[in-house]
C-alpha cells in the first residue's frame, strides 16, 4: 500500500491549523519535505482561482497597519459570506483599480462597496464601477462627526 497520498492529504489537513514547523516535528517530516507538500498543495488551489471566486453583491474595503507608522495593507471582504477577496501590501488608488480589473466578471454584480473616505478609493470606485453605491463605513463616519463635535464644543467653552 502506498502511503504518500495519505500522508500528503494528512498534511494537507494539518497545514489548515498549524504552522510548516509543527507539522513537520508532527508527521516527523524535515521542514523542507512538509514545505514541498505544502507548496504543491497550493498550487493545485491555485488552478483556476480565479473561475472559484463567486459574484459580490456587496463588499467591504479597508486597510490595516502591518507595521508602526505608515506601512498599511489593503482588505477586501466579501461581506455575504464573510471571506477575504484580496490582500495587497499597498493602500493607492492603484490597488483598488488591478483588484476590479482582475476580477471583472465577480465585479459585473456589485451593487455596494463599504469603504472609508479616502478619496482615492472612491476615485476609483467611480471611475470603474459606475453603478455601484459607495456606504462609508460608520467607524470612519463617527470619528469624522466627533471631530467636528469637539471643535465647536471647544470654541463654545472659550
Amino acid at each position: 500500500m502506498n502511503l504518500l497520498p495519505v500522508l500528503r492529504e494528512y498534511v494537507t489537513e494539518l497545514s489548515q491549523k498549524m504552522d510548516n514547523k509543527s507539522i513537520a516535528q508532527m508527521a516527523g517530516l524535515s521542514e523542507d519535505t512538509e514545505y514541498q507538500i505544502d507548496k504543491t498543495n497550493l498550487q493545485k488551489l491555485l488552478i483556476d482561482y480565479d473561475s472559484k471566486i463567486p459574484l459580490f453583491s456587496f463588499v467591504a474595503k479597508d486597510e490595516i497597519a502591518i507595521r508602526m507608522g505608515h506601512y498599511y495593507c489593503t482588505v477586501v471582504v466579501n461581506l455575504l459570506d464573510k471571506k477575504i477577496i484580496w490582500i495587497e501590501l499597498r493602500s493607492t488608488k492603484n490597488t483598488l483599480c488591478k483588484l476590479i480589473k482582475h476580477f471583472p466578471r465577480q465585479f459585473s454584480t456589485l451593487k455596494a462597496i463599504s469603504m472609508d473616505l479616502w478619496k482615492p478609493y472612491e476615485l476609483a470606485v467611480q471611475e470603474l464601477c459606475l453603478q455601484v453605491h459607495i456606504v462609508y463605513d460608520k467607524f470612519h463616519i463617527s470619528r469624522w462627526l466627533n471631530g467636528y463635535i469637539d471643535t465647536e464644543r471647544r470654541c463654545y467653552q472659550r
